[in-house]
């Protein structure tokens, strides 16, 4: 005898995922290995998160389930409240405590820095009076008259030295300055005007270093000008928008949440490619409409494409996939991307499209029809999307894999 079912299909009911109870709906209902199970959705999630459940996870959707709900909610938020007062408390215990001194100590330790300063200072003042002692000895003894005094006083004071080396410093120093303004001279003469670079080359005169040692003059390199884009072209450039449909931005945020905090991957190399799709779309569309415009749309899918494998190592993955990229870059050197990945990658290709196409010399009307074609081609993502993107495409990282994404 099969067991009665205690739910029925349609079935409004609440259901246990993990600790907590979600609101959710009984989609189907079957009798496996004499346990009933049901295919439960769980109510504002994607349809990836359906799943088959056992009986006992599923609870009555009326008063006493509700208030069932609710306790364990509030159950729940205590518990993480008191593992974070717990981690705080562990943190603070492992930190090294500070050596909280006394007034005394740190009074000291002021004596001692004023008694290195004054020892300091008192090095200066011995230091200062060995060389005026120095340079007493070796003037003559002599006494000044005073008219000698008054000399010596008008004249500017100059460091001690022999009066032999005097003469020789100032020549030396006489000499470096002309080398200096010499080497200045040079590199104004190198300097090249902000002209454009032919004119440069005609008209700039040849100095003394142009010349080689053969006697044949050299080739000086032109210096490529900083273009910076004027402010009439950034305005002229049409800026292209690319409404995602509603039903497809859930598809994105499980995607991220999959690879950045699930930590899994596409398996690659997918079973439905991006080639594979495109090429299942031009053929739905010919046998369906005679009216469409195949040349139109055939531009649009193929320049998707090329877009799709230029923009994919730098725009299109995470930081998590990178190392993966590599190594199929690695085992398929000479094939495109579009015939390794899938769905979920080239979804993603047209979150940054509009930014790139307004880059490009497309007037309004091409970019009409372009968009067109695009919003085409989501309409079939959409109609297609339970067999496109899928969860069994994702596969658990593997420990190794973890270490190189590090």
């Amino acid at each position: 005898m099969a067991p009665k079912p205690k739910f029925q299909e349609g079935e409004k009911v609440l259901c246990y995922h993990g600790p907590l109870l979600y609101e959710a709906k009984c989609m189907r209902m079957e009798v496996k290995d004499g346990k009933v199970q049901y295919l439960i959705h769980y109510n504002g999630w994607n349809k990836n998160w359906d799943e088959w459940v056992q009986e006992s996870r599923v609870v009555k959707n009326n008063e006493a389930g509700i208030q069932k709900q609710k306790e364990l909610l509030k159950n729940h938020g205590a518990q993480v409240k008191k593992n974070k007062s717990n981690k705080k408390i562990e943190k603070e215990s492992t930190k090294p405590k500070t050596p909280s001194g006394s007034g005394k100590e740190k009074e000291k330790d002021k004596d001692k820095e004023k008694s290195v300063v004054k020892e300091k200072e008192a090095t200066k003042e011995v230091k200062e009076k060995e060389k005026e002692k120095s340079a007493a000895e070796k003037t003559p003894k002599e006494k000044a008259t005073p008219k000698e005094k008054e000399k010596k006083e008008k004249e500017p004071k100059q460091r001690p030295s022999t009066p032999q080396l005097a003469g020789t410093e100032k020549k030396k120093e006489k000499e470096v300055e002309k080398e200096t303004k010499e080497k200045d001279k040079k590199k104004k003469r190198k300097r090249p005007l902000l002209v454009s670079i032919t004119s440069t080359q005609e008209s700039a005169p040849a100095t003394p270093q142009s010349t080689s040692a053969s006697g044949e003059p050299k080739r000086k390199r032109p210096r490529i000008e900083q273009t910076v884009e004027s402010e009439e072209t950034y305005l002229s450039k049409i800026e292209v928008k690319i409404k995602i449909p509603e039903d497809l931005k859930p598809v994105l945020v499980d995607d991220w949440d999959l690879i950045t905090r699930q930590k899994m991957l596409v398996t690659l190399p997918c079973k439905q490619t991006v080639d594979d799709i495109i090429d299942d779309y031009i053929k739905a569309k010919t046998s369906k409409n005679s009216n469409i415009n195949k040349d139109a749309m055939l531009e649009t899918m193929l320049g998707c494409k090329d877009y799709f494998n230029v923009m994919l190592g730098a725009q299109l993955l995470y930081k998590f996939e990178r190392p993966q990229y590599s190594e199929i870059l690695s085992e398929y050197p000479e094939k495109p991307m579009s015939s390794i990945y899938g769905a979920i990658h080239f979804l993603r290709l047209f979150v940054r499209l509009g930014a790139m196409l307004a880059y490009t010399t497309l007037d309004e009307r091409t970019v009409h029809i372009l968009l067109n074609h695009i919003h085409e081609f989501f309409k079939y993502l959409s109609k297609n999307g339970p067999n496109l993107f899928k969860i069994s495409n994702y596969e658990i990282a593997s420990p190794d894999y973890h270490r190189k994404a590090i």
